[in-house]
């Protein structure tokens, strides 16, 4: 029987020093995953009658791509948190790319929100009714602040040189196997 001592260095647990990827895998793993449920869900809306007034016909253009646009990001967001969870160097370029593609939706969406808190209540709708469209413009606006954070957060934490040095580290998929990098 071996007797591992306490002063020996092997004895120690050894702690997990990129326990970062597990943390921002598994946030991006929810996050990715809840946008694209609610993505796919805002497209099937889209396609529901009457789910535009037919003033607002400019804005029918526009909506159907950023809707395309943001479930697909949701899922390069979903990806990106499995391959760094899995600790593959492609989690890091997922997620640049999701950050960037989702700092150029939300400031794209700017113009329209400020234009929709801008427009009076829908004609015919009741004061309290109309209360509550107000408060939920203001709900839109605090999450586009608010919808900046992880993705700015990502575009800074990858960009960091001590991250991109560990990430160096990770294994990366040999060339004859597919699906090795999943």
């Amino acid at each position: 029987m071996t007797h591992i001592h306490a002063t020996q260095p092997s004895a120690a647990p050894q702690a997990d020093s990129h326990i970062w990827a597990k943390v921002i895998g598994i946030i991006s793993i929810c996050f990715g995953g809840l946008g694209l449920l609610g993505g796919l869900w805002g497209l099937a809306f889209l396609f529901a009658p009457d789910a535009f007034p037919s003033s607002n016909v400019p804005r029918q253009i526009w909506v159907l791509p950023r809707a395309i646009l943001a479930a697909g990001n949701a899922a390069i967001l979903l990806s990106a948190g499995i391959l760094t969870l899995r600790r593959r160097p492609s989690g890091r370029t997922l997620h640049l790319l999701y950050a960037v593609i989702a700092i150029i939706l939300i400031l794209m969406g700017i113009p329209f929100l400020i234009d929709q808190l801008s427009a009076p209540a829908p004609a015919g709708m009741e004061k309290s009714a109309a209360i509550g469209y107000r408060v939920g413009m203001g709900v839109s606006l605090y999450g586009t602040v608010v919808g900046l954070g992880y993705p700015g957060f990502l575009l800074v934490w990858f960009l960091r040189r001590t991250v991109r040095e560990q990430v160096r580290t990770w294994r990366k998929p040999k060339p004859n196997q597919p699906f090795a990098s999943i």
